[in-house]
């Protein structure tokens, strides 16, 4: 996925600051291993990180294109890591996740839920960042274990309600499998919007205007 940036809404003179405004920017997901912070319950574990670090690059602190959203254990892997000229022509570089996409273009998803490199890119990525740390696989295996189970309860509940609709059920009956249908019916729901929270992106609409969260 490629983040489009919405416009700087500060000035800011602490980066800090910015993070709230780019939640919703970056589809409130890591701008790296993009597990949404909802995954986590909350998004105190999420941060502000520096694109090009503030230890090689002091003028950009503040900079808002510089500024990505990101979960705390990316930030900590990338830290200060800047690449040298030389190994940004080899290849060796990070992947901006607001001009291409790492998981497009540099990686590709394996059966047991680990991430193959693709390019020379891909593989100094995954080794920095750690993409194919414990935490990740399982988050991507449980994303996938989820949408499979989410996908049955909703077969099952549309089978169900239809056969009880072709019954030839008396009053009593009827209204129960009525009830029952309503309950069921409200589980999917509560089950489809556990999932989004869980697993995917919330990007805001292009034509949404943050500047109305400026404090």
């Amino acid at each position: 996925m490629i983040f489009a940036r919405l416009g700087d809404p500060g000035p800011f003179t602490d980066y800090r600051s910015y993070k709230r405004h780019l939640q919703p920017e970056f589809c409130r997901v890591c701008a790296y291993c993009e597990v949404p912070d909802g995954y986590y319950k909350t998004d105190e574990i999420f941060g502000v990180e520096h694109f090009r670090p503030k230890k090689h690059f002091p003028e950009l602190d503040c900079q808002y294109e510089n500024l990505y959203y990101c979960c705390n254990a990316c930030n900590r892997f990338k830290g200060a890591l800047w690449p040298t000229e030389d190994d940004i022509l080899s290849g060796r570089r990070f992947v901006d996740p607001c001009i291409e996409d790492l998981y497009a273009s540099h990686v590709s998803p394996t059966t047991n839920d680990e991430l193959d490199a693709l390019t020379v890119t891909g593989t100094f990525v995954l080794g920095v960042i750690k993409l194919n740390r414990k935490s990740l696989v399982n988050y991507r295996r449980r994303r996938e274990q989820a949408g499979v189970a989410l996908l049955r309860l909703k077969d099952l509940f549309a089978e169900c309600r239809a056969r009880a609709l072709a019954l030839n059920l008396d009053e009593e009956a009827r209204k129960f499998a009525e009830t029952t249908a309503a309950t069921l019916g409200e589980m999917v729901v509560e089950a489809d919007r556990a999932f989004l929270e869980a697993y995917q992106r919330k990007c805001p609409s292009p034509n949404s205007d943050l500047s109305a969260m400026k404090p």
